[in-house]
C-alpha cells in the first residue's frame, strides 16, 4: 500500500449469505496496513442495507437473508472508521453481469432510488469516479440502475 493514495476494497463472500465471511477481520488487517503505510483513504464496497433497512416487503426478506454478511461489513467499516481513516462506503443494489452503463443513480444516507439491480461494471465505474472526487470522502452512497 505504501506510496498509494487510496485503497479500493470489493471484498465479499463466496460462501453464500449464511456464512461468516470474516470481513471484519480483513477490515482490521487493511486498517492496520493503511495505518502502517500512512494511506488515509479507502473505498469499501458493501451492499445496500449495510447502513440500515431496505424498504418494502422484499427489502425485509433481503435484510434477513443477508443479515450475517451485512453485520460483517458493518463491523469492518466500523473498524476502518475507528482507525480515523477517510472512508467512502459504496452500497450497490443486487449485482448483475450486464454491460456497463453510466446511467445509475446515487443516493446519500438512504436506500437507492434506482432499480433492483446494477451491473458490476457500473459499480466499478462509480468507484473509480469516487476515487477522483473528494466530495465522496466520508460518505455512504447507495447506487442503483436508473429506472426506465
Amino acid at each position: 500500500m505504501a506510496g498509494h493514495d487510496v485503497v479500493v476494497s470489493c471484498l465479499g463472500s463466496t460462501q453464500g449469505p449464511g456464512k461468516d465471511t470474516s470481513l471484519r477481520t480483513m477490515g482490521g488487517h487493511i486498517a492496520a496496513a493503511m495505518e502502517a503505510t500512512r494511506v488515509r483513504r479507502i473505498l469499501w464496497c458493501a451492499s445496500e442495507g449495510v447502513d440500515g433497512k431496505i424498504p418494502g416487503l422484499f427489502g425485509k426478506f433481503v435484510m434477513k437473508v443477508l443479515a450475517k454478511p451485512l453485520a460483517d461489513h458493518r463491523a469492518a467499516i466500523e473498524r476502518l472508521r475507528a482507525a480515523g481513516l477517510v472512508v467512502t462506503v459504496v452500497r450497490p443494489r443486487a449485482l448483475n453481469d450486464k454491460p456497463l452503463t453510466t446511467d445509475y443513480v446515487e443516493d446519500l444516507d438512504g436506500p437507492s432510488s434506482g432499480g433492483y439491480s446494477i451491473p458490476r461494471a457500473s459499480v466499478a465505474h462509480f468507484m473509480l469516479k469516487a476515487v477522483e472526487d473528494a466530495s465522496y470522502e466520508n460518505t455512504s452512497v447507495a447506487i442503483g440502475q436508473r429506472k426506465k
